[in-house]
This record gives C-alpha cells, sequence and structure tokens, in this order.
C-alpha cells in the first residue's frame, strides 16, 4: 500500500530483520524490513491511476487473516488476471 491505494502485491520471501543503526553501503533506508519476491505492480495492472479506489490500510505489510475482506478479493482478481 501506498497512501492507500493499491502499490505491489508480492510474497514474503524472508525473516523480519531489523537494523539499529543503518549502513549507506547496504543501500537500505529504513530500519525494519523483510526480503520479498514474485512482485507485481498494481499500475502495471490497472493503468488509470485516477480510478483506483483507496482500501484503508495500517500498515505496510501484514498477514492476510480472513478471506472475506476486501483485501482477499483483490488478492484473488489480481492473480487470476495478471
Amino acid at each position: 500500500m501506498a497512501h492507500h491505494f493499491r502499490f505491489a502485491l508480492a510474497r514474503v520471501a524472508g525473516d523480519y530483520n531489523y537494523i539499529a543503526q543503518r549502513d549507506p553501503r547496504l543501500g537500505i533506508w529504513f530500519r525494519h524490513f523483510r526480503g520479498v519476491d514474485e512482485v507485481r505492480y498494481y499500475a502495471d495492472w490497472k493503468k488509470d491511476a485516477h480510478k483506483w479506489p483507496e482500501l484503508i490500510m495500517t500498515d505496510a505489510i501484514s498477514t492476510l487473516r480472513e478471506e472475506s475482506t476486501q483485501s482477499a478479493q483483490l488478492i484473488r482478481q489480481w492473480l487470476r488476471t495478471s
């Protein structure tokens, strides 16, 4: 998610990491991160950003907990058509 708009769908492929002191050699500008793969960008699927509906989220990466949520419905549709 980026400001309540869909951004990318990715599979979490690594454990949670925390860097207490940033190291510019790593090229990481944040302290909390996880490795991901199979990244699909929403803009590659839905081209007109003016038509993107908002989907309120409170965190960047979260576990899908219920199959009936808007998030689950979006993921199923996205995977079927991309």
